[in-house]
């Protein structure tokens, strides 16, 4: 619970009457040392008048400039400490206080990890923290950049929204939520709560004829109701995000807000191999709003009541409408809206069941 500092590295003192006690009591299990941060009052991303750009996990991110010390440094020695949590790497000694150093791309869970060597240091809720950088990019002020809402698909209680600098997206990360939220994400608003969809499709399907659009997915022919396909648009790049589900790939930029970007091949546990001539649909169900990544755009089809059939299986929240028989193989009528809020790697193998030959034997 205290430190020595020798050389500027701190060095833990081990208190030897506490472990004493824990001896004496025989824990098969050592305890696990826990840190929390008090949660934080919420930023207004509206309030926020300058970021800090920082490199992690080889990715260009913003914060909050507020509470950043002006100059990044140079990782130094560093004192590990043993049953901390993953993201904390140890402790560290600047300007006569002892920091825990904060891994971001950990902490982030970012697929990748970069060098690490630098650290921010930055006050929340009254205590300083380190957090490890890639590298720093500086401090942008409110003239050279604008702040754009997330949409409720990929928002969390620590990234709320995005800093747009010349067509360039960069997820705004609120340090303090991000330090005070917890890992299973449990006190976030739960994703079915975030959209109220308003689709008159299911109640028509099986009970008329229904116009749909029909578009490629992993090389074969699948449809959306063409009630909730607002338009095509040409593919454009799109941003990854943290902290989302895997069916979404990014946000971009549309009509001056903020879209995610969705591969429905995860739903059948692939990832879209995308090139600049693909298309994007844009799909709309009540205040969902969503691009959908797809190599073809096929057009229309009106399918007449004869050939609509059910899914032959018990999928949870209809997040597929039905299918229709087309020549020897079976296209599927896919809920957009449905696949994302509800999306779980167990609907995978029960969605699986259902493909044609065509799709299961696609590379």
């Amino acid at each position: 619970d205290t430190c020595a500092v020798h050389s500027s590295g701190p060095i833990p003192v081990i208190n030897i009457a506490l472990l004493y006690s824990r001896i004496q009591k025989a824990e098969t299990e050592p305890p696990v040392a826990e840190f929390h941060v008090p949660a934080t009052e919420r930023r207004q991303i509206a309030s926020v008048k300058s970021v800090r750009l920082f490199e992690s996990g080889r990715e260009l991110f913003a914060a909050s400039a507020a509470g950043i010390e002006d100059e990044a440094v140079t990782r130094s020695r560093i004192s590990r400490l043993p049953l901390i949590p993953p993201h904390v790497q140890g402790l560290s000694f600047h300007r006569e206080s002892i920091l825990p150093l904060i891994s971001l791309s950990r902490k982030m869970k970012l697929s990748k990890t970069g060098a690490e060597a630098l650290a921010l240091v930055a006050e929340i809720g009254g205590e300083r923290f380190a957090f490890t950088a890639d590298a720093d990019a500086g401090t942008l002020f409110k003239k050279d950049f604008t702040i754009k809402p997330l949409p409720p698909l990929v928002e969390s209680n620590w990234i709320r929204g995005a800093v747009v600098r010349a067509g360039e997206i960069l997820p705004l990360i609120d340090l303090g939520g991000l330090m005070s939220a917890r890992a299973d994400g449990a006190d976030e608003r739960p994703l079915p709560e975030r959209y109220s969809p308003d689709s008159r499709f299911p109640f028509l399907f099986g009970k008329e004829d229904v116009e749909l659009v029909e578009f490629s997915l992993l090389g074969a022919r699948h449809a959306l109701p063409k009630t909730e396909v607002e338009d095509t648009v040409q593919f454009r790049p799109y941003r990854q995000v943290p902290n989302v589900q895997p069916i979404v790939v990014g946000v971009t930029e549309h009509d001056g807000g903020l879209l995610p970007v969705l591969d429905l091949a995860m739903c059948f546990g692939r990832r879209s191999l995308v090139t600049p001539d693909w298309s994007m649909l844009l799909v709309k169900n009540g205040d969902f709003r969503a691009l959908v990544i797809t190599e073809a755009v096929f057009g229309e089809r009106r399918l007449e009541l004869h050939a609509q059939r059910g899914v032959p299986m018990v999928l949870p929240h209809r997040v597929v409408y039905g299918c229709y028989p087309d020549a020897a193989v079976v296209r599927l009528v896919l809920n957009v809206e449905a696949l994302a809020v509800h999306f779980d790697k167990a609907l995978v193998k029960d969605l699986l069941r259902a493909l044609s030959k065509e799709m299961e034997q696609a590379p």
